[in-house]
Order: structure tokens, then C-alpha cells, then sequence
């Protein structure tokens, strides 16, 4: 059967249409976990497209709120929408669930017009005459103001309650604009206001973190290198709408980027590398976070989430690197377990086509926050790992391993043995069987 006729059946069996599907033209969108295929549509006024869900657990969100599918929740496999679109527009949607990385757009006829040209934002060079400080710089600054730091070390730290400004290193790299806290104060930079963007630059030598979002929306980091800082490198408490990319952490005694009380979070952290801390990504009581194509490698643990099954939920992480993560160097907390990847209490999180070796427990699941609900673990490629591959307590519930295998294709350890056929993601509902001898294992060190 060709795809056109494909999809023409499954128009036909299309049981939650959103609004009347017009029988003239059929254009299929399928959702997939992490993106649309395809991401972009063009269709004529007056067509329908018709969304499949390939995968459960993502919504279809119009931007402009005129609809989001589902209306509770989110989709289970098989399901199906309509939407007609009767004016030339430039449409948007994303997924509720995993942000902005998820998304996609409908070109309607001719499409919407072009905005016209943002004015050139007003740029304050650092230091300068008028403008000897960033803290100085950031007085009376309007929206959008670029502030522009120069080659240098800087001993201070810098508060930013301005909204909707970018600070940005002009070095050629991260490394030739320092923000240095010489052990002496608290955070390299300190972001209070919405809509703040950090850029190319490194935070050093402070002692809680080298540079923290604080209960802000719509803030970024990009190009950041934060080094021996003392709680975090990079932390976002409760924020929202975010984004972490193309940075670097390490040296930190609690976690290197650390995501914590945000639900939904909408954060995506991208290419992000993370060494020589307690936790390389610590994601606690957050839900909704892509952690995708980054390395996370000689820490005490690699990547943990933990929290309530209604706090620690919807994470993705795919494409990660995730290697020798039990290092006795790294800074200690009571998180440097040794694992690759430690879900904790969390629910609805997918991990996928990770790479994880070199750990104790390559990827684990307990229930010691609280029951792990929903957690799908599917196509990771794990081994090296001196008690199993993977582990489940087997507190919780619907926690399914499915494709997971050596780097050699051959199937993962497991604890409790044969875990992959116990909680095959092909049952229809698993209940865990308790297994205490993974949660020892994970409190003892020693082992």
C-alpha cells in the first residue's frame, strides 16, 4: 500500500478530529518521540491535516492557542486529528511535553507575510567610558540591549534584574572573557528577570554557582564554560521556557548543570559537556526537559532525575554519550552513586538511543523518592558496567526496557535478571516486582 493510501485510511479511521476533515485533500503528519515527520507541511486553503501519534505521550499545541490535542493529557499510540486551515498562514505547534525541540510548522497558500526586519537592538560595550561594569551597563538598559564584554578578567559578580537583555563575551572563544570569583563570592552571574540570554564566556571560582537562573522565563546560556564553582555550574531553579547549549561544566561538589523545581520546565539542554562533578546533569523535581547530544563523562554519576512521579516528569534524553561516571576523583554527594543514568521517583521519562558504559549500574530505576511511574527506556546501547547494564527496584509501575543492547548487539545484563522480558514495553501494563538488592547496591559504595 502506497503512503497516500495509508494515510487515506487512517483518515477514515480518525476517531478525535478536532474540527470537520474535508475529503478532498489528505495531508498526514505522524508524531514520533522528539519530532514531526514531517516538520514541514505546505498545503492549499481549505485542506486538512490530519496528525497520526506513532508514539504516545506528546501533545499537538498550536502556538497561538487555538487548539491542543489532546485536551487532558497526552496522546496514546494510534491516535488521530484533523484540523482544516481556511487562511493563508504560516502555522506553528510544538509538543507540551518536550518543548521546543519538538515542533512544527503548516504553510497555508501563499503563507503568512514576512515580519519586517527587527530595529539593530541598542549595544553597551563593557568597559568603556560610560560603562566601566556589566552592573553599570545594565542600568536603565532598554529591551533587547546587547551588552558587549571585551577580552578580560573581571572580579566581581553581576545581578541581573533587567529583562529581556543578552550579555555576550566578544572573545573568540568562551575562554577570553572570565568572570572570576577568586573563592570569594557567592554566583558568577545571577539572573532574576525574564528573557535574559548569557553568551560566551566563562564563570569561575564562586561558591555556590558560576551561573544561576532564579525563577525567570524565557532565558538562555550559550557558549558557557563554568569551572570550579563550588554547589553548581549552571543552575535553573524554578525557570521555565529555557535553554542550555553548547556549554561546559565541571569541578562542581553538587552537579554540573543543575534543572530543579519547574513543572513543565520546557529546557533544552543541548551539546552540553559535563566532567569532573558530583552529577554531570542533575534534573530534580522538573518535568518536561530534552537532554540531547551531549557528553557526560568522569563524574560521580552521570545524569540523575529524581523526584516525585507529579514533579520529576517528561524527560527525554537521547543521542547522549554517558561514560565512566563512577569516578572516585570526581567531587562526592550522596548522588555519586556510579550510575550512567539514575531515574529516581520520576514518571513518563523516555530515554533512547543513549550511548552508557563504563558505571555500576549503566541505567537504574528506584523508588526511593517515591513509586517510578511510566518510564520507558528503549534502544540504548550499554555496557562495561561492573553490576548490570540496566536495574529496576521494581517500585512503581509501567517501567518498560525494550532494544536495548551491547555495544557488541548482544543483550544487556540485567538486575533482576532477564529484566527486558519481565517489563517488556510490549506487555500492556507491568507492575514491578520489589527487588531490594539494586537500592543496596546503590547505597553501598564500596561495591
Amino acid at each position: 500500500m502506497n503512503r497516500r493510501a495509508l494515510a487515506a485510511g487512517l483518515m477514515l479511521a480518525a476517531t478525535a478530529a478536532m474540527a470537520p476533515a474535508r475529503a478532498d485533500a489528505i495531508n498526514v503528519v505522524e508524531i514520533f518521540n522528539n519530532f514531526f515527520e514531517p516538520q514541514k507541511i505546505t498545503i492549499a486553503k481549505g485542506e486538512t491535516v490530519t496528525w497520526v501519534s506513532r508514539e504516545g505521550g506528546h501533545t499537538v499545541t498550536a502556538n497561538d492557542d487555538r487548539f491542543s490535542f489532546p485536551e487532558q493529557g497526552t496522546s496514546v499510540r494510534g491516535d488521530t486529528f484533523s484540523w482544516t486551515f481556511h487562511e493563508d498562514e504560516t502555522f506553528s505547534y510544538r509538543c507540551l511535553v518536550h518543548g521546543p525541540g519538538m515542533a512544527g510548522v503548516v504553510v497555508v497558500g501563499a503563507g503568512s507575510p514576512p515580519p519586517p526586519p527587527p530595529p539593530e537592538p541598542p549595544r553597551r560595550v563593557v568597559p568603556s567610558v560610560d560603562y566601566p561594569t556589566i552592573a553599570r551597563a545594565l542600568i536603565d538598559a532598554e529591551p533587547t540591549t546587547i551588552i558587549e564584554v571585551l577580552p578580560g578578567i573581571y572580579h566581581y559578580g553581576v545581578v541581573v534584574a533587567t529583562s529581556d537583555v543578552t550579555i555576550r563575551g566578544m572573545g573568540t572563544s568562551s575562554e577570553e572573557v572570565v568572570i572570576d570569583g577568586d573563592r570569594q563570592r557567592a554566583v558568577g552571574i545571577a539572573v532574576g528577570a525574564d528573557g535574559v540570554r548569557v553568551e560566551n564566556l566563562t564563570v569561575r571560582n564562586h561558591g555556590i554557582a558560576g551561573l544561576s537562573f532564579d525563577g525567570v522565563a524565557r532565558f538562555g546560556a550559550h557558549r558557557i564554560v563554568a569551572a570550579d564553582n563550588g554547589s553548581f555550574g549552571i543552575r535553573a531553579r524554578g525557570s521555565h521556557r529555557g535553554a542550555i547549549h553548547a556549554s561546559t561544566a565541571s569541578g562542581a561538589s553538587s552537579a554540573g548543570i543543575a534543572i530543579q523545581d519547574c513543572d513543565p520546565c520546557d529546557i533544552d539542554v543541548d551539546e552540553l559537556t559535563a566532567a569532573g562533578n558530583a552529577v554531570g546533569a542533575l534534573l530534580e523535581n522538573a518535568g518536561s526537559i530534552i537532554v540531547r547530544r551531549s557528553l557526560i563523562r568522569g563524574n560521580g554519576a552521570g545524569i540523575v532525575l529524581t523526584g516525585s512521579p507529579l514533579e520529576q516528569r517528561g524527560a527525554h534524553l537521547w543521542g547522549n554519550t554517558i561514560a565512566d561516571n563512577a569516578d572516585p576523583v570526581a567531587p562526592r554527594s550522596s548522588r555519586s552513586v556510579g550510575a550512567g543514568i539514575w531515574i529516581d521517583g520520576g514518571s513518563h521519562n523516555l530515554l533512547e538511543h543513549n550511548d552508557v558504559s563504563g558505571h555500576r549500574y549503566g541505567i537504574v530505576v528506584t523508588g526511593v523518592s517515591g513509586p517510578s511511574v511510566a518510564d520507558r527506556i528503549i534502544g540504548n546501547t550499554i555496557g562495561d558496567s561492573s553490576i548490570a547494564d540496566l536495574a529496576w527496584d521494581g517500585l512503581g509501575a509501567d517501567v518498560c526496557l525494550a532494544g536495548n543492547a551491547r555495544p557488541d548487539g548482544t543483550e544487556p545484563s540485567a538486575d533482576p535478571p532477564i529484566a527486558e522480558t519481565i517489563y517488556s514495553c510490549d506487555l500492556p501494563h507491568t507492575v514491578g516486582v520489589p527487588w531490594p538488592a539494586v537500592i543496596a547496591n546503590m547505597l553501598d559504595p564500596s561495591i
